[in-house]
């Protein structure tokens, strides 16, 4: 979603120029299935687990950004305008932590490590 407040100026008869603030909101949703091994068999990198029963990584946020759009227009005749406007651009930081679920041995070995 954008709000973008804006203002305008007839500098003259032929140029006017505008100015917007853009402030966006922006939604982050991201879900990843991870495909482990079976832990209860070592050595073995086959994975035998079903879609269902993947590792999960989730990862949620919500962030504002802000940026510029300026723009002019000149009117050459009363038939022909030409315009340009300018967009800045606009940082959605977004820095949800990542969740992860159903990661059985492999996330008990990486929770006792501290990862």
């Amino acid at each position: 979603m954008s709000l973008l407040p804006s203002i305008a100026y007839k500098a003259t008869d032929k140029l006017s120029l505008g100015a917007s603030v853009n402030a966006m909101y922006g939604i982050f949703k991201n879900q990843l299935a991870i495909n482990i091994p079976d832990a209860q068999r070592p050595g073995n990198f086959v994975p035998t687990r079903r879609a269902e029963t993947d590792a999960r990584l989730n990862v949620e946020d919500e962030a504002w950004g802000l940026g510029v759009i300026l723009g002019l227009l000149y009117e050459f005749n009363a038939g022909t305008r030409l315009g340009f406007t300018w967009n800045s651009q606009v940082d959605l930081d977004f820095s949800g932590p990542a969740e992860f679920s159903n990661l059985g041995q492999l996330g008990t070995t990486l929770q006792n490590r501290g990862c």
